[in-house]
């Protein structure tokens, strides 16, 4: 008479438990990405909202009168804590105005910045 067990395949637990731990180590790795795909979203976001408020910066001097187009000096941006905003205001000539608007923030212990440069002509 055989062994009703003895014919069997199947894994043992030792092998079970071995490719769990070849699994476990190799995702360990995986992890990483992870958190450095994060970080990288984090500084694109931020990127992204400087040169938002740039921008919009520059579109509103554009909007208004010529002789209203003035330096600012670095102040925090309301609403959007943590960005400073600096806008340097050149004369070219007499109708021609170099307009350099910096926006700063920092991320993570690293200062981070977008400058954007533009000119204004009188109407």
């Amino acid at each position: 008479m055989r062994h009703p067990l003895s014919n069997q395949s199947g894994l043992t637990l030792v092998e079970v438990v071995a490719a769990i731990a070849i699994l476990g180590l190799a995702l360990i790795p995986i992890a990483g990405l992870f958190s450095s795909g994060t970080k990288g979203a984090l500084a694109a976001d931020c990127l992204a909202t400087g040169t938002l408020l740039a921008q919009n910066k520059i579109e509103a001097l554009r909007a208004g009168a010529f002789s209203a187009v003035g330096s600012q000096s670095l102040a925090p941006v309301p609403d959007y804590p943590g960005y400073q905003m600096q806008v340097v205001v050149e004369a070219i000539g007499l109708r021609l105005k170099q307009v350099t608007v910096t926006v700063s923030w920092d991320l993570a212990g690293s200062q981070s910045q977008v400058v954007l440069v533009t000119y204004v002509g009188a109407k």
